[in-house]
């Protein structure tokens, strides 16, 4: 049995969508020999185990803002954190960090020389990038500022960027597609704690409670992009507010609605655009495709993911991030209902496939596969008891390729 600790916290939603397919896949995990124990702290016996999985949200505490709000590591703070994964890379298997943070960007490299693997839930393609500084350390931020002159109160360089040898340690990890999205799924994300309490004490069984609405429904909304103003990053503020003007003549309410109108006008909506955050995979783009609405969002190429629900005419539309284009991508939708549909419906076909479906096993083997990769860290420091038959190297086929749901022509 493959044994997998998770130093993480229960109160953070990227946290939530990190742990959750855990949970749901627990019986699939057991099937391949892998036994996932979860950590809310640092006790001694959480080295005890094949592969040290460390949440970087875990760690957030530790991290603070410098000068304009950039965030760095304090320097005794730093310390703290490099010695808790030189600990656990002396007493573990394989010591791998997950950010978790919203974006391509805002990385923590300077845990890079102390750790056996870096994992995101969405990696640039062009991964020599990272050894270059963007503003804000966000690629489409560094666009914005350098194309239209915006600047941010909270933006400054990054101290650290990593080795050019480093960078092999970057791999792809899953995306928040894998958390329950639905009205259950919002009640676990707001009592996580509470829910995370009561699996230790109960049998508690965790389930996809997604219900995808039918695309050929009646819609009787035309746009649902309700994506509000108020947002207090001058950049997301900027990013919205062009795309509210390049929407001025389709007459949308844009406004903030009540989580219910939200889910509503989504269900009765034909298309559903959804902008950039913080970074550039948003919870608007999985309810929209649950909700059945054809999802139309800013240029992806850019990125991977996994899983990938962003193939340009196929599972969603794309534009350009000034928005320069939505306007003639919307008249052409809108004179082509058939080919709404069918993108929607791929979109949601695509979706299941990962919730209900074939995806499940890919989790599974794609945790698997992620300790088979650092398997020849185990040689490292094996602990107490453990037999070192000249075990080799095994690397298993990468999780960065990401798996894709089986297109419905096979």
């Amino acid at each position: 049995m493959k044994r997998i600790n998770i130093l993480t916290v229960n109160n953070n939603p990227n946290s939530l969508s990190f742990v959750f397919p855990f949970l749901v896949n627990k019986v699939g995990l057991k099937e391949r020999g892998i036994k996932a124990r979860f950590f809310y702290g640092i006790k001694d016996d959480l080295y005890d185990c094949d592969a040290v999985f460390i949440d970087n949200k875990f760690f957030t505490p530790n991290w603070h803002r410098v000068g304009e709000g950039f965030q760095h590591l304090q320097k005794k703070k730093e310390e703290d954190i490099f010695i808790t994964l030189k600990k656990a890379r002396e007493r573990t298997g394989a010591v791998l960090w997950f950010d978790n943070s919203d974006s391509t960007g805002t990385p923590q490299f300077e845990v890079l020389p102390y750790v056996d693997g870096y994992y995101k839930s969405a990696v640039l393609k062009d991964r020599s990038l990272y050894c270059k500084n963007f503003y804000r350390d966000r690629i489409f931020f560094d666009y914005y500022h350098k194309k239209f002159g915006i600047n941010d109160d909270f933006a400054t360089a990054r101290e650290y960027l990593p080795d050019a040898a480093h960078l092999k340690k970057i791999h792809l990890s899953w995306n928040p597609a894998l958390n329950n999205h639905s009205i259950l799924g919002n009640t676990y994300s707001r009592f996580g704690k509470l829910v995370s309490r009561m699996r230790r004490f109960l049998p508690v069984n965790f389930r996809y409670t997604a219900r995808f609405a039918r695309v050929g429904r009646l819609r009787r909304i035309d746009i649902a992009a309700r994506i509000g103003l108020t947002h207090p990053r001058k950049f997301v503020h900027f990013h919205r507010r062009m795309l509210t003007e390049r929407l001025a003549r389709f007459k949308i309410d844009t406004r903030f609605a009540s989580h219910t109108l939200y889910y509503k006008e989504l269900q009765n909506a034909k298309l559903s655009i959804s902008p950039f955050g913080l970074g550039e995979i948003s919870y608007r783009d999985f309810e929209s495709i649950i909700c059945g609405a054809l999802l139309i969002k800013p240029d992806m190429d850019h990125l991977r993911t996994w899983p990938d629900l962003y193939r340009d005419g196929e599972t969603y539309v794309k534009c350009s991030w000034d928005f320069s284009d939505i306007g003639d991508k919307i008249d052409h939708l809108f004179s082509n209902p058939k080919r709404v549909a069918e993108i929607a419906k791929e979109a949601q076909r695509n979706y299941r496939y990962y919730l209900f479906g074939g995806g499940r096993d890919d989790f599974c083997d794609r945790i698997d596969e992620i300790t088979k990769r650092h398997k020849s860290s185990s040689l490292r420091a094996p602990r107490s008891g453990a037999k070192q038959s000249g075990m080799v190297s095994e690397i298993a086929s990468s999780p960065d390729v990401a798996s894709r749901a089986p297109r419905k022509d096979g």
